[in-house]
């Protein structure tokens, strides 16, 4: 049988180029950049070359990019257990795990940063909710605490 959930939340990193539109960059960049290579390539210009592994670079750090953009935290709670699980390309990683009615949520909220929001537990703590901005994260607290009391009045 199932555990009943109260919270089931996943965290992506914030990412305002969708694969198309990443896509399209990376073939205009790439073609615009090309054209001026190959005209001073033809002149004779060899530190072109450099210029090309520029480009390459450029193209291999916005691939770098989508690949992170891909990555995403979950964030399960339920009467017995709150669990967060990190998530790669083809991987789980289970990286935290205990049981929600001893777990305590502390939110650091500091007025000019961030803020941090972590779980502890008997000396151990993570922090989560990284990929937030600061308003989303103070939001994410208010209803993690709130599953966390309805979890734990559950008494399941």
């Amino acid at each position: 049988m199932s555990e009943t959930l109260f919270m089931d939340s996943i965290i992506r990193p914030n990412r305002s180029l969708s694969a198309h539109g990443r896509r399209k960059l990376i073939l205009a960049f790439a073609g615009l950049s090309l054209i001026p290579a190959a005209i001073f390539m033809r002149a004779g210009a060899v530190p072109v070359l450099i210029y090309i592994a520029m480009v390459v670079a450029v193209v291999a750090a916005l691939r770098l990019s989508a690949r992170r953009g891909e990555t995403h935290e979950r964030v399960r709670v339920s009467a017995r257990r709150i669990a967060v699980s990190r998530h790669a390309p083809g991987e789980e990683t289970l990286v935290w795990e205990s049981a929600t009615a001893f777990t305590r949520v502390t939110m650091i909220d500091e007025e000019f940063g961030p803020g941090v929001l972590k779980l502890e537990l008997s000396g151990r703590e993570i922090q989560i909710a990284r990929e937030l901005s600061r308003p989303e994260r103070l939001a994410f607290a208010r209803h993690l605490k709130l599953a966390m009391s309805r979890a734990t009045a559950s008494g399941a």
